[in-house]
């Protein structure tokens, strides 16, 4: 692939998991009349008298609304998204990096589906801009993932048809 490409993909690959380390500092969801905590402090500072209001709020249309249910939307994806970063700027725009951007879009849209506190939903309604923000962020990094692929297969696609033209020639 050409380098002026590998380069604003590579760029985009780094953006993704930067942006949605970002948006979880903003506040996540909006009682009506003040915003909650963000998912960083709910997660990291689960004790804190503010976070316990969040939850209370939450239980409101979740009942079963626990911390520990964030683990696997939260802490998986910060570590994985630090990982993607990582490969980015040592590997800048490899297809492994591609990949691993995909898995990792795919894996965050799907476990902020899934958890019920992230989904959209009840809750959703009194959301801020960050789980908006969040998942932008993971499918961003599967629609670079896939151009990424689709040129790949553009270009390999253009080489057997050179190779096949110079079969033919002999």
């Amino acid at each position: 692939m050409q380098k002026r490409k590998a380069t604003w993909m590579m760029y985009a690959f780094v953006a993704a998991p930067v942006l949605f380390l970002a948006a979880q500092f903003l506040p996540f969801y909006h009682s009506g009349t003040q915003y909650l905590p963000s998912l960083w402090s709910m997660f990291w500072y689960p004790e804190l008298e503010a976070n316990q209001q969040a939850l209370e709020f939450i239980g409101l249309f979740h009942w079963w609304i626990r911390v520990n249910d964030l683990v696997g939307a939260l802490l998986i994806t910060q570590l994985l998204g630090l990982f993607l970063i990582l490969t980015s700027l040592i590997l800048k725009g490899n297809g492994v990096v591609a990949f691993i951007g995909g898995g990792w879009g795919l894996y965050g849209i799907i476990s902020f589906l899934v958890t019920p506190s992230l989904a959209f939903s009840r809750v959703h309604a009194h959301g801020g801009v960050a789980s908006y923000i969040m998942l932008a962020s993971f499918l961003g990094a599967v629609v670079v993932a896939g151009l990424y692929f689709f040129r790949v297969y553009k270009a390999y696609k253009k080489n057997l048809a050179v190779y096949n033209a110079s079969l033919q020639a002999q």
